[in-house]
């Protein structure tokens, strides 16, 4: 009976960043946070000027 043995893929383990990169990342997600944000109360306030001006009048 013969085994036939496969060498494993071995995967490199992951470097530890250096805190300059973790600070870099930090602020790219806090911009892309406060950019999220902006975005979101534009679009609040068009919808609801868009609202407001379909809204047919009772007089």
């Amino acid at each position: 009976m013969k085994a036939i043995v496969k060498k494993s893929l071995e995967i490199p383990a992951k470097k530890h960043p250096k805190k300059s990169v973790v600070k870099k990342t930090a602020d790219a997600t806090v911009d892309k946070t406060y950019s999220l944000v902006v975005n979101l109360w534009i679009f609040r306030y068009e919808y609801y000027r868009e609202q407001t001006n379909t809204v047919p009048s009772e007089d």
